[in-house]
């Protein structure tokens, strides 16, 4: 690479060496990047903090870009070189925590070098400086738990909503209008990022983009909410791989990540942190009222699967079939969602026993159903601590969580799990 470039470069090595490297590239600041529409703050972004959401998106791309291995030879190293404004303010402690940012993401190891970019301006994002003074930024996914959040978990007063939208541009907006708050700055990814799919980096771009945002009014608050099943990354087998898009860890890093990068003393929370998707709901329906409620859960998704014609391959099973736009029912997402909103329609119906037995469509379901089980039979604080996998006893032992409040999470969410399907 040329010592000042707009080119970012990623290798991606899999677990057996001799299949090879994978490499992608990736034009900063070109077609595919980001724009936004207000509003934004007054002030500039410092040119690290621009860098951060670069850095951000290259990897959200680089993660689409790269072509799909087999599951038994994953990605489990990156090398990636990132064009800078200054790469002199990566030096040392940023870069250190932004390795370990994306290998506890990703559970691969990262080595990132920042070079001089080239001479190019940035592209005006759009800003519209709007005068409400801005304490936090939450982001606004379009989603069933950013909804619950906004709706009556965060105070309303001083905090601006911020989100990506691909095709929930107007839901997003329709939500923070139902609740009061001013139109939410919507960053928009032009151009396809790639024909992959991104789980593991995404949520590095979102709360990356919340912290340009909350930069540019002075906030050095972000909330992100997401309830604490699907936040607690505990998988219900240990050979499933979670993300950890809301984890404890993951916003500790990310605030060290910002201190480190620009100074300053930075907040990163979740509010449903410690409840479950039911629980959230239930917050929101006591807050406006079950109608104005559903009118709210109605608008929000939560599949995986969305936008695809079919679910682990299947299209049509049992009399029912999989449309594009339509939630799944299987999915973990959809599974945790149900649980939430018993009633609400899906794809696929795990109250049918041959859904339940499909070896594709019921897979998380009983995968569920054996943990929850357990858990349900466990009499004693001891007794759960057996039974919960090695994900959740990292978050006790590295302080993100302690035994009674992962103890009464995990009760509820079994209460929730068999209520709505037995």
């Amino acid at each position: 690479m040329n010592k000042t470039s707009n080119q970012a470069v990623c290798h991606g090595y899999g677990r057996i060496a001799k299949f090879g490297e994978q490499v992608t590239r990736i034009n900063l600041g070109g077609e595919g990047w980001l724009t936004t529409k207000g509003p934004l703050g007054p002030r500039p972004t410092p040119d690290a903090l621009a860098d951060l959401l670069d850095t951000a998106l290259v990897v959200f791309r680089a993660e689409r870009q790269l072509p799909k291995r087999g599951p038994t030879n994953p990605n489990i190293r990156y090398e990636l070189t990132v064009p800078s404004r200054n790469p002199s303010a990566w030096e040392g402690r940023p870069t250190e925590v932004l390795q370990e940012l994306l290998r506890f993401l990703g559970n691969a190891e990262w080595q990132i070098i920042f070079v001089q970019r080239g001479g190019s301006k940035d592209k005006d994002r759009g800003t519209v400086h709007a005068g409400n003074e801005v304490a936090r930024v939450a982001l606004l996914s379009g989603g069933l738990d950013s909804a619950c959040g906004t709706g009556c978990l965060i105070p309303k007063r001083g905090t601006l909503l911020c989100s990506l939208y691909t095709r929930q541009k107007e839901v997003q907006r329709t939500i923070a209008a139902s609740f009061g708050y001013p139109a939410p700055t919507q960053w928009h990814l032009q151009g396809a990022p790639g024909r992959g799919r991104s789980f593991f980096y995404r949520s590095f771009l979102f709360l990356s983009m919340a912290a340009v945002t909350a930069e540019t009014w002075g906030s050095h608050e972000i909330v992100q909410c997401e309830n604490g099943i699907l936040a607690s990354a505990i998988p219900p087998v240990s050979s499933l791989s979670m993300t950890r898009h809301a984890h404890p860890k993951l916003h500790a890093l990310f605030v060290k990540l910002l201190e480190s990068l620009i100074g300053g003393k930075w907040h990163v929370s979740n509010p449903l942190w410690r409840l479950t998707k039911r629980e959230a709901v239930i917050a929101l329906q006591e807050k406006m009222g079950p109608k104005d409620a559903a009118a709210i859960t109605d608008l929000t998704t939560s599949c995986w699967h969305l936008s695809a014609p079919h679910v682990f391959g299947v299209k049509r099973f049992d009399g029912a079939k999989k449309h594009v736009n339509q939630q799944c029912g299987v999915c973990i997402p959809c599974i945790v969602r149900r649980t939430a909103i018993p009633t609400e329609r899906f794809a696929f119906d795990l109250r049918s026993n041959a859904v339940r037995n499909h070896p594709k469509l019921g897979a998380h379901f009983l995968e569920y159903l054996e943990l929850l089980s357990a858990i349900r039979s466990a009499k004693t604080p001891a007794d759960f601590r057996r039974v919960l996998p090695a994900e959740g006893l990292e978050l006790m032992d590295d302080g993100w969580a302690d035994l009674k409040s992962l103890e009464r999470l995990f009760r509820g969410f079994t209460a929730d799990f068999f209520d709505t399907f037995f």
